[in-house]
């Protein structure tokens, strides 16, 4: 990554942990600039749009995790879905099972993996 998209990234992580929000406008606030509030979203916005980004990224924490697998790792997949209520015309929103309502509405498919390694819980549970 460049100079600036690298400090992009390193103010979002410290605005998304600062504020518990991925909100620009969130974000924005933490970082406290003394330029207008407008401004700094503006150039968040800017910058969250840059081509290749979410690819960057995605390798960058698939490569960081990748290191951490072995083959005696775990890999636990949660197929989930997250519901939201009111959207009607948001990229590619889905009909998906509302869980908590057990009804059909609108909302994306999400696919969550953990791994996890027996042999460290097994001893991490026998010490404690």
């Amino acid at each position: 990554m460049g100079k600036v998209t690298q400090r992009f990234v390193e103010e979002m992580l410290y605005g998304i942990q600062a504020r518990g929000s991925v909100r620009l406008s969130e974000v924005a606030r933490s970082l406290e600039e003394s330029i207008s509030l407008k401004k700094v979203i503006e150039r968040l916005s800017r910058n969250l749009a840059r081509r290749g980004l979410a690819h960057t990224i995605g390798e960058a924490v698939l490569k960081e995790g990748a290191v951490k697998v072995n083959e005696d790792t775990l890999l636990i997949v949660d197929p989930t879905d997250i519901t939201t209520k009111y959207a009607r015309k948001m990229e590619y929103l889905a009909q998906v099972r509302d869980g908590s309502d057990k009804v059909l509405g609108n909302g994306y498919w999400v696919n969550t993996v953990v791994g996890a390694e027996v042999g460290l819980l097994r001893d991490h549970t026998a010490h404690s």
